[in-house]
């Protein structure tokens, strides 16, 4: 992750941070999507850790899953622009996805 972003997602966070009814997340962590039991957020170093909302202390966890990771980064860039260098780059000839059509995004 390049320092810029890194910068970005400190003030982010930070602004979200003063906000206290948009999250709880602990200092420097970007919540970037809300699941059931809590959400996901990117630290400034470019990890996504999942952090439980229903724990009695807040509970953070590394995210490991490729898929987890996939949907945080998508979301924190669609939220966020200047985080968009964070997305994975599509495998050359890969198909698109028959659910999305290749836009990345469950259309229902």
């Amino acid at each position: 992750m390049t320092e810029r972003v890194a910068a970005a997602v400190r003030t982010l966070a930070a602004e979200i941070e003063r906000d206290t009814t948009l999250s709880r997340a602990p200092h420097d962590l970007l919540p970037v999507y809300s699941g059931w039991a809590g959400y996901l957020a990117l630290s400034p170093a470019g990890d996504i850790v999942f952090i439980n909302s229903e724990a009695t202390k807040d509970f953070v966890e590394p995210v490991t899953e490729l898929l987890w990771i996939t949907v945080a980064l998508v979301n924190a860039a669609a939220r966020h622009p200047e985080l968009a260098e964070l997305l994975p780059g599509r495998p050359v000839g890969r198909p698109d996805c028959e659910q999305c059509g290749g836009l990345g995004v469950s259309v229902r």
